[in-house]
């Protein structure tokens, strides 16, 4: 499968917050309690809001998408 790389913008917000939602939700379900899911779930659009800034900056954001133009991917290196 081919997948397109490129900087995220402001407008990619609510989906890289849907795909780590979802990505939390298939990895750690063993970890973490159905509670805390629903809770993030409920927190989508606050969560958005706050990633929208974060993402209108210059550094490094860099998405992976499909075939189908999804989000499935996302990177955002700094300092440790």
């Amino acid at each position: 499968m081919d997948y397109q790389l490129r900087q995220a913008t402001p407008e990619d917000a609510e989906a890289v917050v849907l795909m780590q939602t979802q990505a939390h939700e298939e990895c750690y379900p063993h970890l973490l309690s159905t509670e805390f899911f629903r809770r993030r779930r409920a927190s989508i659009p606050e969560r958005v809001e706050r990633r929208w800034p974060f993402l209108a900056t210059d550094q490094p954001r860099i998405l992976a998408l499909d075939a189908n133009n999804q989000v499935v991917g996302y990177a955002d290196p700094g300092p440790g």
